[in-house]
């Protein structure tokens, strides 16, 4: 990510249980030019997503609780109403293989990873190539997004750049 002295950050909501690989990602994404926030519950990621309004959200959950589910729900069309055109990605394995349990996120930018990958990188290329697809499309809400499943393999080589600042919360 370019980083200019008047340009503001991505910022970038993680909701996660798992505490250690949250604040790995949110350390790694904020190492890379990010503001991430970390929250480890769906209410408290709500909250959050009003206050911040997130450029993208990554979600670490077990989708197989009602509870959670319904938590999804809410966070979705949270989302959809504070950030329409932020991406989001769900990670985690699914309880019956499917995406059944995921809501329907309608005209968000979904995606959902089978597994949390564990080579951030990876996660960096999806977050850039998502966010330049967000910024690239027209603001139209006639207009449907285009699948991004592609995308982040159309970005393999990036140059490495350092970052002087780096911050990452925890709420």
């Amino acid at each position: 990510m370019e980083t200019l002295p008047n340009k503001k950050r991505a910022c970038v909501l993680i909701v996660d249980h798992d505490l250690e690989y949250g604040i790995k990602l949110a350390d790694w994404l904020a190492a890379h030019g990010y503001q991430a926030v970390l929250v480890r519950s769906m209410e408290t990621a709500i909250e959050e997503c009003r206050d911040l309004r997130p450029h993208a959200v990554f979600i670490g959950f077990n989708f197989s609780e009602p509870v959670a589910t319904l938590s999804l729900r809410r966070l979705f069309r949270t989302i959809k109403t504070t950030s329409p055109h932020a991406p989001v990605v769900t990670m985690g394995a699914q309880s019956n293989g499917d995406q059944t349990d995921i809501p329907n996120s309608g005209s968000l930018r979904h995606l959902h990873l089978p597994i949390k990958p564990l080579e951030f990188s990876y996660i960096g290329r999806l977050l850039r190539s998502e966010l330049n697809a967000a910024t690239a499309s027209p603001h139209s809400p006639s207009t449907e997004p285009k699948h991004s499943a592609g995308r982040a393999l159309d970005h393999r080589m990036h140059p490495r750049t350092t970052h002087q600042e780096a911050t990452t919360w925890i709420a």
